[in-house]
């Protein structure tokens, strides 16, 4: 996963690139001013064609931590946007 990361006096702002992946394979969690992001993706894909029958399976994951500290988590906030490509 691709991470920006940048700040002012104000705020941290995080920006991950996440090709392919959706809104609710995303999961982030904040313990012991550590921000975790992961992943967790599972394609299936099935084609049907007279007696043949295809299945293809991919499972994959990933996890990325940083240090958050001096931040305030409950003021912690995120969210989801889909780019579209050129």
């Amino acid at each position: 996963m691709r991470v920006d990361i940048r700040g002012n006096d104000k705020e941290y702002v995080l920006e991950a690139e996440l090709p392919g992946v959706k809104n609710d394979e995303i999961n982030l969690e904040v313990n012991d001013d550590r921000l975790t992001i992961s992943l967790e993706k599972d394609e299936k894909k099935e084609d049907k064609k007279g007696d043949y029958l295809r299945r293809e399976r991919r499972m994959s994951s990933t996890v990325s931590t940083f240090s958050i500290e001096n931040v305030l988590s409950d003021k912690i906030t995120a969210k989801y946007e889909e780019r579209r490509k050129k």
